[in-house]
């Protein structure tokens, strides 16, 4: 009985570690501007944060379907990048969780997050690792803010 406790403690710790369950994972993220002068709203910025949050969230349940809901359109039509290659590229990561250390606005509708993310990687053997990533976003007409689509290099192919 106690090791089926023990065990159940450990996957409810798992599971917990799996989720995001913070909406707002910026508590200490340091936030940068290009400009010293450029005004970026708190709508903006919480906006940004809200659309982050969404898209890791998916990730880190491994719903690539609805993560790929926030890739950058214009990244998508450029490069004729569809859902089935998208979902391709994902199968090996799992993502466990993230922490973003920093949001620099290059530009009001352009953002670089430095992000520390927890995955394991399941080639010929699971690795699990972290490391900083650096997450472009990107504000389109539409008023939202999308991801910049990168390669399985790491390189977006389009910058904005």
């Amino acid at each position: 009985m106690k090791n089926v406790l023990k065990m159940l403690a450990l996957m409810v710790f798992l599971f917990s570690c799996a989720t995001v369950h913070n909406k707002d994972l910026f508590p200490e993220a340091k936030i940068i501007k290009a400009d010293e002068k450029m005004v970026v709203s708190q709508k903006d910025l919480a906006r940004l944060k809200e659309r982050v949050n969404e898209y890791w969230g998916y990730r880190i349940q491994n719903n690539y379907t609805k993560a790929f809901e926030y890739e950058d359109p214009n990244t998508k039509e450029k490069y004729k990048i569809d859902l089935e290659e998208y979902l391709a590229s994902k199968s090996r990561v799992r993502y466990h969780n993230i922490r973003i250390a920093e949001i620099n606005f290059i530009r009001n509708d352009y953002a670089k997050l430095t992000i520390m993310v927890k995955y394991t990687f399941d080639f010929f053997e699971p690795v699990t690792d972290e490391k900083d990533i650096i997450d472009k976003w990107v504000k389109r007409e539409d008023g939202k803010w999308y991801r910049i689509f990168t390669t399985d290099i790491g390189q977006a192919p389009l910058e904005n």
